[in-house]
């Protein structure tokens, strides 16, 4: 018989997500210990600045989220606003957002009709759907060929 490391498989395994942080951290901590104590003081404070603006972003993000809607555009209107954005150099939230605020005071004045786009829904939620007549994506999906019926 050979030598024992030569004689056993070699063991690998794939350590999960908590594994491979803890032996990260315990490396890290190794080679810190290495550092001389001003090295060990400027790599703290770094890391401390790092925290604070992901904090920062964090809170941002959060107070943020009342002012945020998801919406599903078609995909053609959608280049068309990115690149109406992109013209006029600013960011697309702030062009939907003024684009919605003309469209809902032309609605309020009654200078744009829905009515006629609107089409009976069997959502349990909505009663009706609105279909632009340039929506061919929604279009497709609520012809009654695609539609999934109840058996």
């Amino acid at each position: 018989m050979g030598r024992k490391d030569e004689s056993l498989p070699a063991i690998t395994f794939e350590a999960d997500a908590v594994v491979a942080e803890i032996l990260g951290d315990a490396s890290r901590r190794q080679e810190e210990l290495k550092l001389s104590p001003e090295e060990r003081k400027l790599l703290i404070a770094s890391r401390r600045k790092s925290e604070a603006k992901k904090e920062a972003a964090r809170q941002k993000a959060q107070a943020q989220l009342a002012n945020r809607m998801n919406v599903f555009l078609p995909q053609d209107l959608k280049a068309q606003i990115t690149a109406q954005a992109e013209q006029l150099r600013v960011p697309v939230s702030q062009l939907v957002t003024f684009f919605l605020y003309e469209m809902s005071a032309q609605y309020a004045r009654g200078e744009v009709e829905i009515d006629p786009y609107l089409r009976p829904s069997r959502s349990p939620r909505y009663d009706f759907n609105l279909l632009h007549p340039r929506d061919a994506e929604r279009a497709q999906k609520l012809t009654p060929k695609n539609r999934k019926t109840r058996k």
